[in-house]
């Protein structure tokens, strides 16, 4: 089975977290995601140029990448069918950011493609993460920023549970080095590791 079958099975089911008809104000808004801004914030501070937004979601992070000046382009690479139609309707009056349909570890894309890439909340998704690891660094020019749940656990939507700090920059180094990392702690005590890396040959 290919692998893009089996996310059509996972994440195109009525089960995707992705909700249409809530608003990124009602959704970003709340307290428990002021650490989503925060992330956000402090990763989209670093890209540049052209960028790949890795599991753009329903495309607020991208909306937010266009109000950086540093960045020039945006594509979203996204599998879930609603994710993408919300992102088409939010961002039709943003010129600079796209949204294709795809996953992460078969990216149809040339290599050093991008400047720099965003990879939030993605890897803890997907099947094979180091695979994933591997197509963001063929696909990029620079650097990466990703950031992952720490201690998230296993769920309906993660595939896979990142228990310390070290086992995820473990995942990273063979392919990219580590040039900073900021950890974010919410109210509830739940973790968010963001580390920038730099591409190495």
């Amino acid at each position: 089975m290919k692998l893009n079958t089996k996310y059509e099975d996972k994440f195109n089911s009525l089960g995707s977290q992705v909700r249409v008809d809530e608003s990124w104000d009602r959704y970003y808004n709340g307290s428990e995601n002021l650490i989503a801004i925060q992330r956000y914030e402090y990763s989209i501070d670093r890209l540049y140029g052209k960028v790949l937004d890795v599991g753009s979601a329903d495309g607020f992070g991208a909306y937010l990448m266009s109000l950086n000046p540093k960045i020039k382009k945006i594509i979203g690479i996204e599998i879930q069918e609603r994710a993408i139609n919300k992102s088409n309707k939010n961002l039709e009056d943003i010129s600079n950011v796209e949204i294709i349909k795809g996953i992460v570890e078969e990216m149809p894309f040339e290599d050093n493609a991008f400047d720099s890439v965003h990879c939030g909340q993605t890897l803890e998704h997907v099947f094979d993460d180091s695979l994933a690891v591997k197509e963001i660094h063929r696909v990029v020019k620079d650097l990466a920023v990703f950031s992952v749940p720490i201690m998230g656990g296993i769920s309906a939507q993660h595939v896979r549970e990142y228990k310390t700090i070290q086992q995820f920059k473990d995942l990273l180094t063979p392919y990219f080095s580590i040039v900073d990392e900021k950890l974010f702690i919410d109210e509830k005590g739940h973790k968010r590791i963001v580390i920038e890396a730099k591409k190495t040959d």
